[in-house]
């Protein structure tokens, strides 16, 4: 038992255990706060962000509301950009840089899909990093290319003339599956 005759404490012991509580809490704190951090960064880098638009470039919502947009928008899961004749907007989806071409539009797949983007038409040029993360998958309405690494090209328009869609997929050195 250490202590004075009355049970208390001496003086510079309860300092020494307050600053130990103080110092847990603090540490505590820090250790909640870095992985509330790690959570929003990881759902920040899994969104589709503009990083730059030339001429007339689109977000719609899934109730129908449009407004231009602009560099730095994130889309929401469901809303689409799509853009105009002599058009094109830029996007990192993933960490990839990508390039939706004039008449074209994508759309952010739900949560569900990561390292995703849905090509609804037109035309997307970009390049995936080599890394071991997977593939990155380009969801269109005939069909899922999954690019591995390399600068890629996926292109889904309706024919006209034959009435149909048309889904072409080109990756100049990597690998698609």
């Amino acid at each position: 038992f250490s202590g004075n005759a009355s049970g208390h404490r001496p003086e510079n012991q309860n300092s020494h255990i307050m600053k130990t509580n103080r110092t847990q809490i603090h540490a505590t704190r820090i250790s909640c706060l870095f992985a509330v951090l790690l959570v929003a960064s990881a759902g920040l880098q899994a969104a589709t962000r503009i990083t730059s638009v030339t001429g007339t470039v689109t977000i719609y919502t899934d109730s129908g509301e449009s407004r231009p947009a602009a560099v730095g928008d994130v889309l929401q899961p469901g809303e689409s950009i799509v853009t105009s004749y002599h058009s094109e907007a830029v996007f990192q989806a993933d960490g990839i840089d990508v390039l939706l071409q004039e008449n074209g539009s994508v759309s952010e797949p739900d949560g569900d899909m990561p390292e995703s983007i849905s090509l609804n038409y037109g035309i997307i040029t970009g390049e995936a990093p080599r890394s071991s993360r997977g593939m990155f998958s380009v969801y269109t309405p005939l069909g899922t290319p999954e690019i591995g690494a390399g600068r890629f090209m996926v292109n889904s328009i309706f024919n006209v003339e034959r009435q149909e869609m048309v889904l072409q997929v080109e990756n100049m050195d990597g690998r698609v599956a």
